[in-house]
């Protein structure tokens, strides 16, 4: 890097006054020259460029909002109390072993084929053939067991009571289940059929408690309709599944390409 040269002038005083009379020679001073070198500072112009707005077709993405208030902190389905921040863990990506029609009163077979009491002790359950997991694995009984039994090992989760009443869960094979209860709460069970959202074992089976009971489980793996796609602080987008289960066993299709799930801080903002 060149240097500019900077003079310094250093004057040194040779001789001191001479007292008033006398005739000595005038005062000297010696001129010293002394060459710095100084680095020049350079200017670097700097521009900022604002990221590209990231748009959707909007015929194919669904807006949505009113349910979440804060920004989205985790896709954990075993959460329960952080879902209104992470609409459609449970529904889009997770799925339950059963729907509930409150206007009919009837129970609707999802993930299971059917399921019904063969004694007062005794729940018979029959998974649906067919189904897969977003990363292509099968969903299997072990599966629906393995969720279940979480229940067991972890106080914290919020259906863990369940195993007051229920004893054992035995898979027959890939797709049949016996659940065994001491004293069975038939209604709460009834409950758990349609609120319990199954994982894939081979995903979570070595995942600690804390990752089960407080894990963020961002890029979820479900067996439902959409995917996860994104998420910013004040929305969670979704991305249909389109190689979603039911699509061939159950001759349904997947609307929307996208849901948007927008985030207000109130209902006040929402209704703005």
């Amino acid at each position: 890097m060149k240097g500019r040269l900077i003079m310094r002038l250093c004057a040194v005083v040779a001789a001191i006054a001479i007292l008033a009379g006398c005739g000595g020679p005038a005062p000297t001073a010696e001129i010293v020259v002394e060459t710095v070198e100084v680095p020049v500072v350079e200017t670097v112009e700097v521009y900022i460029t604002e990221e590209p707005t990231v748009t959707y077709e909007r015929s194919e993405t669904l807006y949505v909002s009113g349910s979440a208030w804060g920004p989205p902190n985790d896709w954990n389905p075993f959460i329960t109390w952080s879902k209104a921040n992470t609409t459609g863990v449970c529904g889009f990506v997770y799925e339950p072993l059963f729907f509930y029609d409150p206007l009919t009163g009837e129970f609707m077979p999802w993930l299971a084929e059917s399921g019904e009491w063969v004694d007062e002790d005794t729940y018979a359950l029959t998974i649906r053939e067919g189904i897969t997991w977003s990363d292509g694995e099968d969903l299997l009984a072990d599966d629906v067991a393995f969720t279940f039994e979480v229940g067991q090992m972890y106080a914290a989760i919020w259906f863990s009571p369940m195993w007051e009443y229920l004893d054992s869960i035995t898979v027959e094979d890939d797709y049949n289940l016996t659940f065994e209860f001491t004293d069975p709460l038939y209604q709460e069970w009834s409950n758990n059929l349609y609120n319990i959202f199954i994982v894939p074992e081979h995903l979570w089976a070595d995942k600690t408690e804390e990752d089960i009971t407080g894990g963020i489980n961002e890029n979820p793996v479900g067996s439902g309709a959409y995917l996860y796609d994104t998420h910013s602080e004040d929305r969670n987008i979704w991305v249909r599944n389109d190689d979603w289960w039911a699509i061939d066993s159950l001759g349904l299709s997947v609307g929307p390409e996208r849901i948007v799930d927008i985030r207000f801080s109130s209902n006040n903002v929402a209704l703005g």
